[in-house]
């Protein structure tokens, strides 16, 4: 891990992929409490999630 919990894409592991994926789970929402919904507030949408793990499994591949 580089400064500031960069990893070097080069280097990382399924485990680092792991940690993004929960990141983007817990991130909570830039809207905040504006938005009224069951799931709103925490993480972001799973279509979302897809399409940030796309470029990764690109990227990969």
């Amino acid at each position: 891990m580089r400064a500031g919990g960069v990893v070097d894409p080069l280097t990382a592991s399924r485990a680092h992929v792991g940690v993004y994926v929960r990141e983007l789970t817990d991130r909570p929402s830039r809207r905040g409490a504006n938005v009224v919904a069951i799931d709103s507030g925490c993480g972001l949408a799973n279509a979302t999630i897809q399409q940030r793990l796309v470029s990764v499994r690109l990227f990969y591949d």
